[in-house]
């Protein structure tokens, strides 16, 4: 497994199946990233409050989406084609 600058070592396909990336689908086919998630059912994300913050009617929140199933973000050269699905439902645990 190769090792990037920083100590950063690359993953590889499925060794985090459960991984999940909250944010925006943005024009080009980028994904502007805000959060991460772990899968705890094929329909449930757990994550952190603070991705999901009180924001005023009418303003974007910054998750809108979640992807699942990818390698790289940044490229679509690794052969890798993750699923992005719509957050349709948001529920706080106290």
């Amino acid at each position: 497994m190769p090792i990037r600058e920083g100590g950063v070592r690359d993953s590889n396909l499925g060794a985090w199946p459960f991984a999940v990336v909250l944010g925006s689908p943005q024009p080009g086919g980028g994904f502007s990233v805000a959060c991460g998630g772990t899968l705890v059912s094929d329909q449930h994300v757990v994550t952190a409050a603070h991705c999901f913050p009180s924001l005023p009617a009418g303003t974007q929140r910054p998750v809108t989406h979640a992807r699942v199933g990818d390698l790289d973000l940044q490229s679509t050269a690794d052969g890798v084609t993750g699923q992005t699905v719509q957050v349709c439902d948001v529920s706080y645990i106290k």
